[in-house]
């Protein structure tokens, strides 16, 4: 027999080898579900870096001054880009792996024809979804800074508009990057490429394809805290410190199941909301607002509304 204890190493019942078996199996699976939530929500987080380089150019930058910093504006554009595609790629590559391990066909089905079809039918999104293999090899996309500027103050020039620019002539000299469908795609794009199309499309994309397994995902994470709730009964409770164990013997610990991740799984929603660029405004009155409450009181306000 096993003995599943709460943090004070108290006893909430006696298990079997099979009940045991049943705990970590579910268990397990609530962290698989959590990290697929972990990567959609990273992607917001990538997004955010974005627009925080943008806000703390324009705050900082003096109109004629901003040519000496342009280049190292350009430079932490194309890594936080690089790591936006990157945090993309790997929400498709952890979910689909995730949904595989969970057995769940129907939704693996369905997360991979929603992708087909928003492909074949988005204006940008095969030129996104390929541009992070470009960016892996040829080590940068942003190439230029548009920056608008006034006078705020008699003699004072400040800028109030910045865009990070991808140019499309360059993206189409490695034609080896593309592929047909993204080839075609791009050629149809403007001549200078505002990063703020990519992350749009990028999120809008995601939150189609999440929107379309968030469901199911749901009745999966139902299962799998009905059934740990079913072994931890009145015992449990979520204000406690950080784990419950099973044991074998009087102190020998098989295995510990975070509280902290059962509780975010159960809390999580379905869908949760994710940034766009357009999200952030990027006019004068917006920047001053962040100024005066702070970026992340900023987010926080916008988050409230999403």
């Amino acid at each position: 027999m096993y003995k599943f204890i709460d943090w004070k190493g108290d006893l909430i019942q006696e298990i079997t080898i099979a009940e045991k078996r049943r705990l970590i199996y579910n268990y397990r699976r609530i962290e698989l579900i959590n990290h697929i939530y972990d990567s959609y929500d990273s992607i917001n987080t990538a997004i955010l870096e974005i627009a925080k380089s943008h806000f703390d150019a324009v705050l900082h930058s003096k109109g004629d001054d901003f040519a000496r910093s342009e280049k190292l504006f350009i430079d932490t554009q194309n890594v936080l880009l690089g790591n936006f595609l990157t945090v993309f790629r790997m929400y498709l590559d952890s979910t689909e792996r995730i949904l595989s391990e969970i057995s769940s066909k129907n939704l693996l089905v369905t997360f991979r024809k929603t992708q087909k079809d928003y492909y074949d039918n988005s204006d940008y999104y095969p030129f996104c979804y390929k541009l992070r293999n470009y960016i892996q090899h040829v080590g940068y996309a942003v190439e230029s800074a548009l920056i608008r500027t006034a006078f705020n103050k008699p003699g004072e020039l400040s800028v109030t508009q910045i865009a990070s620019l991808l140019h499309k002539r360059s993206l189409l000299k490695r034609r080896s990057s593309w592929n047909r469908e993204s080839q075609s795609n791009l050629r149809q794009m403007e001549e200078f490429i505002d990063i703020k199309i990519i992350v749009d499309t990028v999120s809008e994309a995601v939150k189609t394809f999440h929107e379309s397994i968030g469901v199911g995902l749901m009745k999966f994470r139902t299962r799998y805290l009905n059934t740990i709730d079913n072994f931890i009964g009145s015992a449990y409770d979520p204000s406690s410190p950080p784990h419950l164990s099973i044991i074998r013997g009087e102190d020998y610990r098989v295995f510990a199941m975070s509280i902290k991740a059962i509780e975010r799984l159960r809390n999580h929603p379905s869908t949760p909301p994710l940034f766009r660029f357009n999200n952030f405004g990027f006019a004068m009155a917006t920047f001053s607002e962040v100024r005066n409450v702070g970026f992340d009181k900023y987010i926080q306000s916008i988050s409230a509304k999403m």
